[in-house]
């Protein structure tokens, strides 16, 4: 009976024993399980952050590219807009100029008005002085004549 029953305690360790080392390897792959998936999960994270990284690199220079773009769109707005203001200044100084030179035009047609009105006058006072030249060189001739 006792070595039946230490049979049994033996049989009852074993099983214990065997229990236990099974519960240890599953135990033990457990934690192979978990610190596989911790580093996973490292990995991913690690991964995700140089994503997040590489993505916030690439909206950086998106968004410095677009900043590049819109001032050259300022700097040709700005030119265009130089153009017409002197293209504006070109238009305005041609209007003067054509001022000025319908001004000068009708000055000089009137200069040439009063310079045909002075050679007429010129004319018409050699005719007077001629014609009263004439009529004093008759009196003078009839004088002559008198005496």
């Amino acid at each position: 009976q006792a070595a039946i029953a230490e049979v049994q305690r033996w049989q009852t360790v074993a099983v214990a024993q065997e229990h236990e080392t099974i519960m240890a390897e599953e135990a033990a792959k457990q934690v192979a399980c978990t610190t596989a998936a911790l580093e996973e999960e490292k990995r991913l994270r690690a991964d995700a952050e140089k994503g997040f990284q590489d993505r916030e690199a690439a909206l950086v220079a998106e968004s410095e590219k677009r900043a590049e773009d819109l001032q050259a769109a300022i700097a040709e707005v700005q030119r265009w807009q130089t153009v017409a203001v002197a293209q504006e200044h070109e238009t305005i100084m041609a209007e003067e100029a054509a001022k000025q030179v319908a001004c000068t035009t009708a000055a000089l047609e009137e200069e040439k008005r009063l310079r045909a009105d002075a050679e007429k006058g010129f004319q018409d006072r050699e005719a007077a002085l001629v014609a009263e030249s004439e009529k004093r060189a008759e009196d003078l001739q009839a004088a002559i004549a008198e005496v």
